[in-house]
C-alpha cells in the first residue's frame, strides 16, 4: 500500500502505475526506466535525506523522554511526535527498498516494504488528530490535560495510536492476503485503487477533525497569559500540517479516481502538499524551541553549533487551576 500522505511513496505510486499498465514486459522496463528522469531523482533524493534527518530527531526526542531525570522537552507531546517521526522515517526506508527491488514478488523484502507503507498510510491521519487533541487540552483544558496525558490513560492513548491501522484496515489481511502482502502483484489493480482511495479518505477525515480540534484550542487560549509563545507556535504548526495533509489526501483521492492522462499531475500536486506537511514541521521545531535545537546539537556532539547557548524550557508557565475540591492544581502545558 502506498502511503497516501508521504511524498516518497506518492512517487512510488506513479512508477508502479507504469508497471501495472504496460502492455508487455519490455514496455514495462522501458516505461519504468523512462519515468526515472532527473526530476524524479531530485525529489527522491531530497525525500530520502529529509526522512533520515527526521529519524535522527525522533531518536533524540525519545532519548530525552525516557531519561529518568527531568528534561525541558520531556512530555507526552514530544513522545508522540517522535513515534510519528519513526513511522515516517521507516516508511521512507521501505519505499526506497521497494523502489530498488521493483516490488518483485520473488523478493521477501517486498512484503516488508508494502506493509510498512500500508501501516504509515493509516497511521498518520490519526496521529495528527491525537497531537491536535494534546495541544488543545494543554492550552484550553489544563485540568483535563493533567488527567489524560499521564499514567495509564496516556499509555492507553499511545497504544491506540500505534494499533490504529490494524483497527481501521486490518480486515484486508483476511479478505485479500495476497494483494495485502504483494500490492502490485497480478490481479491486484482493483485492490490498489480501492485501498489507495480508502487510505486517502480516512487520512483526510482525520486531518479535518484535527484541524477543528486544534482551531478550537487556539480560539479558547487566545486571551490566556499563561500560555507560552512556543506552545502557541506548536499549536499553529499542528493547524498548518493538518491543512497540508487534508489537501494532500484530497488530491491523492482525486488522482485515484481519475483515469485521464493528467492523473500524474494530481499526484504531483498531492506530493507537494505532502512534502510541506512532513518536513518543514521538523525544521520548524528547531526555530521555535531553543531546548530542541540546543539539546539536539549536544546529543549528537555538534557543540560548535551551540557554544555559549543556554537551554530554556519550552513549557508554559505553571498555571494554577481551581479543582472541584476547592484547592488548586499546578499544571504545565506539555
Amino acid at each position: 500500500m502506498t502511503n497516501a500522505t508521504d511524498p516518497d511513496t506518492l512517487i512510488s505510486e506513479t512508477v508502479s502505475h507504469y508497471i501495472q499498465n504496460s502492455t508487455s514486459q519490455n514496455d514495462t522496463t522501458d516505461d519504468f526506466q523512462t519515468s526515472r528522469n532527473c526530476f524524479y531523482w531530485i525529489v527522491a533524493c531530497s525525500n530520502w535525506i529529509a526522512g533520515y534527518f527526521e529519524l535522527t530527531v525522533a531518536i533524540f526526542l525519545l532519548s530525552q523522554n525516557f531519561k529518568k531525570h527531568d528534561s525541558p522537552i520531556k512530555s507526552a507531546f514530544f513522545t508522540l511526535l517522535a513515534v510519528g517521526y519513526v513511522a515516517d522515517s521507516l516508511n521512507s526506508i521501505a519505499w526506497l527498498i521497494g523502489d530498488i527491488i521493483n516490488y518483485d514478488e520473488d523478493n521477501h523484502l517486498t512484503i516488508f516494504s508494502v506493509l510498512i507503507q500500508w501501516y504509515a498510510s493509516y497511521f498518520e491521519g490519526f496521529w495528527e488528530l491525537v497531537l491536535a487533541f494534546n495541544r488543545c487540552t494543554a492550552l484550553a483544558f489544563p485540568v483535563l490535560y493533567n488527567k489524560l496525558w499521564r499514567g495509564y490513560s496516556y499509555a492507553f492513548i499511545t497504544f491506540i495510536v500505534i494499533v490504529f491501522p490494524f483497527l481501521c484496515n486490518g480486515y484486508t489481511f483476511a479478505t485479500n492476503l495476497h494483494c495485502r502482502l504483494y500490492l502490485y502483484g497480478d490481479g491486484c489493480n482493483d485492490f490498489v485503487k480501492r485501498d489507495s482511495l480508502t487510505a486517502a479518505v480516512v487520512t483526510c477525515c482525520m486531518s479535518f477533525v484535527a484541524l477543528i480540534v486544534a482551531g478550537n484550542g487556539c480560539f479558547r487560549a487566545r486571551g490566556s497569559r499563561n500560555v507560552s509563545r512556543v506552545s502557541r507556535l506548536l499549536l499553529i504548526q499542528t493547524i498548518a500540517t493538518s491543512t497540508c495533509q487534508i489537501l494532500c489526501s484530497w488530491f491523492f483521492a482525486y488522482s485515484s479516481l481519475n483515469e485521464k492522462e493528467d492523473v500524474y499531475l494530481w499526484e504531483a500536486i498531492s506530493a507537494v502538499f505532502s512534502f510541506f506537511q512532513h518536513y518543514p514541521g521538523v525544521i520548524f521545531l528547531f526555530f521555535i524551541s531553543p531546548a530542541v535545537r540546543i539539546g539536539y546539537c549536544k546529543f549528537y556532539h555538534l557543540h560548535f553549533l551551540v557554544r555559549n547557548a543556554k537551554i530554556t524550557s519550552v513549557a508554559s508557565k505553571a498555571t494554577n487551576v481551581q479543582n472541584k475540591s476547592g484547592g488548586t492544581t499546578s499544571t504545565r502545558h506539555f
